[in-house]
């Protein structure tokens, strides 16, 4: 019987727990996967190696120039800033720029996506009996869609952050980005998206109408973590008698992390608040002065196998985002750590966002605040009434947050485009 495959394209992001885990079921689901992958840190979530996924890194171009190209640039740059050093500084950095936007605007960095990335993923997929191709973000959507123009192949877009036209970010390159990817998606036979709010948002952007969406909430595969840890108490020496309470991922101002360390500072002695990811360059000084060391700063990061044990040693979870933009905003299905809290049964506190709010109604499994200043009384509901809430995270990870049981939609959507 002829094995049935499918090609998944990501280009100049992280390969995370979402792409690792769709990779992982789609072998298990009997398809050979081949994953081309361009600019990719494969340090975050490392990809199993089975005989039935393949995996194509094309790595000889920088942002659409070959690296040669990039690497005379960059020479011809900085020899410029040292010829320059006597120049008034707002000067100097006005003509900066205008040197450096043609450097880097020769032909082929004009392409978002160099021919060399297509013509190489063509090699393979013409070779193959392809059911489908899954294009994972802006630039994999990209990817995918040229070589499905030049295959014939159907392609799935496969949208896991939300960066629309709401976003105040943008530069001439991304809105490059943007026109191209609103091209290939509208000619999409599906949308891969966390939920309907988030789905609503992005096929207004990219002017979709009756789009077909498939919704995957960020999920994680596996069982729930019934069995507590106690990592966090014996890294940090922390006394029994104390509550941990953990800011689990980015610690920097989208997560208002400023704010919550300062609010921290004022609740009971009895509870412990420790921050634990990657830090924004400068901050974690900064925050240490700032909580007289009364917040515990972590980031010494663990494996992601060993994520769940470092979870599951906390008694509460924070998830905090801020309101603007959308992509911040609407992430009750789209936040990894939420996920992983409810997996490890740690009740959470979060801003009262529709999202959070939809979800907590059905499950309460924490406690949605208005402002910060509630923190603490939220910290005493849940544990006036803890393993209500410790039971309920368990339910709300089992029926909305496990990868395997939301992707089963997509195996059956690939399965019917035979």
């Amino acid at each position: 019987m002829t094995v049935k495959r499918v090609a998944i394209f990501r280009a100049f992001e992280s390969v995370d727990s979402q792409l690792g885990y769709t990779v992982a079921l789609l072998s298990e689901e009997g398809f050979h996967v081949d994953l081309f992958l361009h600019q990719c840190d494969m340090e975050l979530f490392q990809i199993s190696d089975e005989e039935k996924i393949g995996v194509y890194q094309i790595d000889g171009y920088v942002m659409g120039m070959p690296r040669r190209r990039m690497q005379a640039c960059v020479k011809r740059i900085k020899s410029w800033i040292e010829h320059s050093k006597m120049l008034p500084p707002t000067i100097r950095l006005r003509a900066l720029l205008r040197k450096i936007k043609p450097e880097f605007m020769l032909p082929g960095a004009t392409r978002l996506i160099p021919s060399k990335l297509i013509e190489e993923a063509i090699k393979v997929v013409d070779d193959g009996n392809y059911v489908c191709l899954i294009g994972v973000e802006k630039a994999g959507l990209i990817w995918a869609g040229m070589v499905g123009e030049r295959t014939g192949l159907p392609w799935i877009y496969h949208s896991l952050e939300l960066f629309t036209s709401d976003n105040d970010f943008v530069t001439d390159y991304y809105a490059r980005y943007r026109k191209a990817e609103k091209l290939y998606h509208q000619k999409a036979v599906a949308t891969i998206i966390q939920d309907q709010e988030r789905a609503d948002v992005l096929f207004k952007d990219n002017e979709i109408q009756n789009g077909k969406a498939l919704f995957v909430p960020v999920s994680i595969m596996g069982e729930a973590l019934r069995e507590r840890s106690d990592y966090l108490r014996k890294k940090h020496d922390i006394p029994r008698n104390k509550v941990v309470v953990l800011q689990f991922g980015q610690i920097n101002e989208w997560r208002l992390c400023k704010e919550i360390m300062l609010e921290a500072c004022d609740v009971n002695q009895d509870i412990v608040l420790i921050m634990h990811g990657v830090f924004s360059e400068g901050k974690q000084q900064y925050m240490h002065t700032s909580s007289g060391g009364m917040v515990i700063l972590s980031d010494k990061l663990v494996p992601y196998s060993e994520v769940g044990k470092l979870i599951s040693s906390a008694d509460i979870g924070l998830v905090f985002y801020r309101k603007s933009p959308l992509n911040q905003y609407l992430t009750g299905s789209a936040s990894e750590k939420l996920a992983l809290y409810l997996q490890a049964g740690v009740p959470v506190i979060m801003f009262d966002y529709p999202s959070f709010r939809q979800l907590n109604d059905k499950y309460q499994f924490g406690v949605c605040i208005g402002e910060l200043r509630e923190l603490e009384q939220a910290i005493a509901t849940i544990l006036d009434n803890y393993s209500y809430y410790r039971d309920n995270a368990f339910a709300a990870f089992t029926d909305h947050y496990e990868f395997r049981r939301n992707f089963e939609k997509v195996i059956d959507y690939i399965d019917s485009l035979e």
